[in-house]
């Protein structure tokens, strides 16, 4: 005899679960695929929660992430090294 659940149980079974707590506002969660260097700066690949995997320029004192390690990408900000109008750099912090 196995058990089965009724549409109702299983509806209240997932209402149970404890929800993760969101991404503060303006940033994403991700996992990191990976830390290289380009030209003096560290960049990280992080495939986002949203299945989308960007580009992030690591901060001057931030601690390099591992692989597959949790981490949080900021909003778009300006970087000094790419033109006005050539968009922004996400900067990740574990």
């Amino acid at each position: 005899m196995g058990v089965t659940l009724n549409i109702k149980q299983m509806a209240e079974e997932r209402r149970s679960r404890k929800q993760s707590e969101p991404a503060p506002a303006g940033t994403q969660r991700g996992k990191c695929l990976g830390v290289y260097s380009i030209s003096s700066r560290k960049v990280a690949r992080v495939l986002l929660a949203s299945g989308l995997v960007v580009t992030a320029y690591l901060t001057v004192n931030a601690p390099e992430p591992a692989v597959n390690s949790n981490v949080l990408v900021s909003a778009p900000v300006p970087c000094p090294d790419q033109p006005a109008n050539g968009g922004g750099c996400g900067l990740i912090a574990e």
